[in-house]
């Protein structure tokens, strides 16, 4: 899996707190947009990015579409994968 990682203003995960100030994409080499997607490298929830891309909890209807979405479960999987081997 290849990842691009990009330098974002600090912004707060919703869930946790965790001041986060990068973003990494699993596919596609785009900065982020108002409403993608992130995962939480600390908690592992998902946030979506809202206005001045600042993360958000994301809505209702985000969350049916995250439960879904395969590619969103793979990411998941990974994380929690990476919390069992001591985020190396």
């Amino acid at each position: 899996m290849s990842m691009t990682s990009f330098v974002i203003a600090t912004t707060a995960c919703p869930h946790c707190g965790a001041e986060l100030d990068r973003a990494a994409f699993v596919y596609g080499a785009a900065s982020p947009n108002e409403g993608d997607l992130s995962l939480c490298a600390e908690c592992g929830e998902w946030a979506a990015f809202g206005p001045a891309l600042t993360l958000r909890v994301p809505t209702d209807d985000e969350f049916m579409e995250i439960g879904e979405n395969a590619e969103c479960r793979r990411v998941r999987a990974a994380w929690l994968a990476w919390q069992r081997e001591g985020r190396s």
